[in-house]
């Protein structure tokens, strides 16, 4: 897998292409007139709110508002579940375990009905991931259109006897290119909230596949092995041993659980930022 982008493409110097770039550009500009100069860098210009926007459409369709329901459910649950075992004294009793049983039929069917939902939740991050990616190269083609187009006006001036430029069309330039340098500016803003909302969607994203593919298949087979082992002898070693095969494995589901809530939770604060 290729290294992903990050802010330090927004930081480094222009390479000689985008420098010879800038040459060719500065040597077709026109500063004596005040269209050549209001004409400098329009369409790059014209199109950074358009990303800004394509940023915010990607937040508002992002929402993880029901995968932290879920999330919270089973962590109820599970809590339950974990508090029926009262440090391994029920599983010694004939009609508890038939009770803990039942619990545990119920919140396994619970994590494959969260299981399912999380995977639409997936499937979501995905998309929104390559969207993300595909936005900051946008961006990016944009900021880097500005860094050159900046850099040939500074070439062309370089080149001018400002003394002999009209006073009113110095005033112009100056404006264009501060334009130029805000809205290169605005381009690293939004870098860093693509790169924050990715991010977050990514780490996110692991904490789902590792509940999805590890975490619950784990849990429900540890449980059902350490109940089974409890129903079918009755001595205190072995039942101790169930319980505490049966509290490790909840210990890590409500571990991952907690930091899979508090991940979404993260990526949901990253998008209402975005939103606001």
């Amino acid at each position: 897998m290729s290294k992903l982008p990050d802010i330090t493409e927004y930081t480094k110097p222009l390479t000689q292409e985008l420098l010879s770039s800038a040459q060719n550009m500065a040597e077709q500009m026109d500063l004596s007139s005040l269209d050549g100069i209001l004409s400098i860098g329009n369409n790059a210009l014209s199109n950074v709110g358009d990303v800004s926007s394509e940023l915010v459409s990607v937040a508002l369709e992002t929402d993880l508002d029901s995968a932290l329901d879920e999330i919270t459910k089973v962590a109820k649950h599970v809590t339950k579940f974990s508090r029926m075992l009262r440090h391994g004294k029920a599983l010694s009793k004939p009609n508890s375990k038939e009770r803990i049983g039942d619990a545990y039929d119920i919140l396994k069917i619970e994590l494959a009905r969260v299981s399912a939902n999380l995977d639409t939740n997936r499937r979501s991050l995905i998309r929104s991931i390559s969207l993300l990616e595909d936005i900051n190269e946008q961006n990016l083609h944009i900021f880097q259109t500005i860094s050159v187009t900046l850099e040939a006006c500074k070439y062309h001036i370089s080149q001018c006897d400002l003394q002999e430029m009209d006073p009113n069309l110095m005033h112009r330039l100056e404006m264009k290119l501060s334009d130029l340098e805000t809205s290169q500016l605005v381009c690293q803003q939004t870098a860093t909230q693509i790169f924050l909302l990715r991010d977050s969607a990514i780490a996110l994203l692991d904490r789902i596949n590792s509940i999805n593919d590890n975490i619950f298949p784990l849990w429900t087979t540890q449980v059902a092995l350490a109940l089974g082992i409890s129903t079918m002898t009755e001595g205190k070693a072995s039942t101790a041993s169930a319980y505490s095969a049966i509290s490790e494995a909840t210990r890590s589901l409500t571990d991952e659980i907690t930091t899979t809530g508090k991940c979404i939770a993260d990526t949901h604060k990253a998008i209402v930022i975005l939103k606001a």
